[in-house]
């Protein structure tokens, strides 16, 4: 098996579950492995060093984000819809995280292989092998990340989606797995999968299943972490890792927002009623105001 990253992960192509308090969307993880609980903690550690590397280098004024800002005195901005980002996706502008204002890009992220049409997102360090209840098209498809510029320098993943078709879609719908009904859903409740390493990713049953070996996940985890140096705040946030030499079956992986989470798919739909797009939501965008 081969097993190569493309950092840069630029394709050249057009750009292209919060779980249910009943633990529904969580991310089913693979049988439990020394590997995968070692590169669990060795991200752990590289965040401890990183987080102290910065605290002794000058670095200029910042406001508090996400998982490390202060406990809200009134409720957060609502977030953006899925139809509100791929507006962002196709034209981006600036906006506001949390009332902060960024500037948003567009990234391509690499080119996506499904073997069979099947789609899995998932935690990039945790792969899940459990497709989405979506049919689309096996083949290559091009992913791109929508990323948010900090006044202060910081860079987040705001959104990723990966495009089977250049229509617009017209109407948006959570992308679920086997077993998960929106009627089961209360108010405040969503679908979406975990993750636990500060990474999402965009892949296939057949990649997913691939890396089930021991010996396959070690060296699979250690190209992603290579991938993500993590070391300065310009290097990568996407990467992709071919895990399969024969058929080209690969993670597209990306930063997600703030860090850990559990973050819903969309899955978009054109007039005829096909699938042109799935989009996953970091939830680090404001609703537009007004």
């Amino acid at each position: 098996m081969l097993i190569s990253t493309d950092v840069d992960a630029r394709s050249g192509l057009a750009a292209c579950q919060a779980t249910a308090s009943d633990g529904a969307g969580t991310a089913r993880r693979l049988p439990g492995m020394d590997a995968r609980r070692s590169v669990l903690l060795l991200v752990a550690i590289a965040v401890v060093l990183a987080t102290g590397l910065l605290a002794v280098l000058p670095r200029p004024p910042r406001l508090a984000l996400a998982d490390d800002r202060p406990a809200a005195t009134a409720p957060s901005p609502p977030r953006m819809t899925p139809a509100d980002l791929y507006e962002m996706f196709i034209d981006p502008s600036s906006a506001h995280s949390f009332e902060m204002p960024v500037t948003l890009a567009v990234e391509d992220a690499g080119v996506l292989v499904l073997p069979s049409g099947r789609l899995v997102g998932s935690d990039a360090f945790l792969l899940d092998e459990v497709p989405y209840t979506l049919d689309v098209p096996a083949g290559l498809h091009p992913v791109a990340v929508l990323r948010s510029d900090f006044d202060d320098g910081d860079r987040r993943i705001a959104a990723a989606m990966v495009r089977f078709a250049t229509t617009d879609p017209i109407r948006w719908e959570l992308a679920l797995v086997p077993g998960q009904d929106p009627a089961d859903l209360g108010p405040d409740e969503i679908f979406g999968y975990g993750v636990d390493s500060g990474t999402g990713a965009f892949t296939s049953p057949e990649a997913a299943a691939l890396v089930e070996d021991e010996a396959r996940y070690t060296a699979f985890s250690d190209a992603l972490l290579a991938a993500f140096r993590g070391k300065e705040v310009t290097d990568p946030l996407t990467a992709t890792v071919v895990v399969d030499d024969s058929t080209h079956a690969n993670v597209v992986a990306f930063a997600s927002g703030f860090g850990d989470g559990a973050y819903p798919s969309y899955a978009g739909f054109d007039r005829d009623g096909r699938i042109v797009a799935v989009l996953t939501d970091f939830g680090i965008l404001d609703a537009a105001k007004g």
